[in-house]
């Protein structure tokens, strides 16, 4: 599923890559590791700062703005999300590229199956285009299954830290 307020056009086209993952936890520890700033670092693919948030985690509403480095330059994005419960993370965000992210959960036998979807929009000038190629190779290259791979570890770990 994309996000954002654009008409079905413009989601047609839209590039998407999509990942999937059994992790070992609850619907809601995984929404706490997909939406809680510290957490987060340990598994998200591109680093970032969540700008002026105060270290509270994201939460269906929120507008938030985060900043970082794409392919060595500096970026900020405006981050709105439109869904944080225990089905779901959906969010938008808008910067240089257009990027829709969901991740959908689906409880199962010992714990919830992920699916992330990603969707990138194109986005015009030279600044968008090298941010954009380099984005483009990080999906191809896995970067989305890798990310969700590293939440699974990361939620493994801490459920281990806490049981010990």
């Amino acid at each position: 599923m994309l996000l954002g307020n654009r008409s079905q056009g413009e989601a047609a086209r839209a590039e998407t890559w999509s990942a999937r993952a059994s992790v070992q936890a609850e619907p809601g520890e995984v929404l706490e590791a997909l939406t809680d700033p510290e957490l987060i670092a340990a598994w998200a693919p591109v680093s970032f700062e969540l700008e002026a948030n105060g270290g509270r985690a994201l939460c269906g509403g929120c507008r938030d703005r985060v900043s970082g480095s794409i392919v060595g330059l500096r970026t900020s994005f405006d981050v709105e999300v439109t869904r944080a419960d225990r089905e779901a993370l959906e969010l938008v965000a808008e910067g240089p590229l257009a990027i829709d992210v969901t991740y959908a959960f689906q409880e199962q036998p010992g714990g919830v199956l992920v699916d992330a979807t990603v969707g990138l929009r194109r986005s015009r000038g030279i600044t968008a285009q090298l941010m954009r190629g380099a984005v483009v190779a990080l999906l191809n290259a896995g970067a989305l299954d890798g990310a969700l791979q590293r939440l699974a570890a990361s939620l493994r770990e801490r459920s281990e830290l806490l049981a010990a």
